[in-house]
């Protein structure tokens, strides 16, 4: 954690030094994003990986720092720790995926679609990506644009390595995603239960029965 953190303020001092701040007004907030896509998906050369990757790797900020590859969330959570330092008032949404960010500037809310190398959004465009993945049934709504906590992302990201893990047959490290996130929220029931076979499974019977 410590040498990403490192890595992070450097990105910043980077940034900073080649794109000098821009006025306090909306024109230089787009300009500020425009500066910063070009900056880490340009310079930097940061790419999103496919969303059905099956690779555990693609949800390291090692790896990312290292390959410059990562997923939207992963990619979503540099940018925004990154704009909140360049004075960005900004967060995810919760919309499924986790791939897309908000800023708020003046009352009016700018999104970005963080597999497509932070490209400015519209709601429109949201509702698109709904009706893509999940039919004309489904509608965007307020719920879709609120803020997610923190606890919620970290469970969020968790499940995604559950299901690669999974996926993989590897148990070892999927009990230990599940500590992490009964850990995270004591009541996800379901955890508990499949928890409990994998345990009984590998030969922890009283663990298992605990669970």
């Amino acid at each position: 954690i410590e040498k990403a953190l490192k890595r992070m303020d450097f990105l910043v001092h980077e940034f900073r030094s080649l794109y000098p701040p821009q006025a306090h007004d909306p024109g230089g907030y787009i300009e500020l994003l425009a500066n910063l896509n070009e900056y880490l998906f340009e310079k930097v050369g940061l790419q999103c990986t496919a969303s059905t990757s099956q690779d555990c790797k693609d949800q390291s900020l090692q790896r990312l720092f290292e390959r410059r590859t990562g997923s939207a969330m992963l990619l979503g959570f540099l940018y925004r720790e990154i704009g909140r330092r360049c004075g960005l008032e900004i967060d995810f949404i919760g919309f499924p995926g986790q791939s897309f960010l908000k800023v708020l500037f003046d009352h009016q809310l700018f999104f970005l679609n963080m597999t497509q190398k932070g490209r400015l959004t519209s709601v429109a465009d949201l509702q698109k990506h709904l009706v893509s993945k999940y039919g004309s049934e489904v509608f965007l709504t307020s719920r879709f644009l609120e803020t997610p906590t923190e606890r919620q992302l970290t469970v969020h990201y968790l499940c995604k390595l559950k299901k690669i893990y999974f996926d993989q047959k590897n148990w070892p490290d999927l009990v230990a995603i599940l500590d992490m996130l009964l850990a995270a929220d004591s009541s996800r029931l379901i955890e508990y239960k499949e928890r409990g076979c994998l345990l009984f499974q590998m030969g922890y019977k009283p663990d298992a029965v605990t669970d």
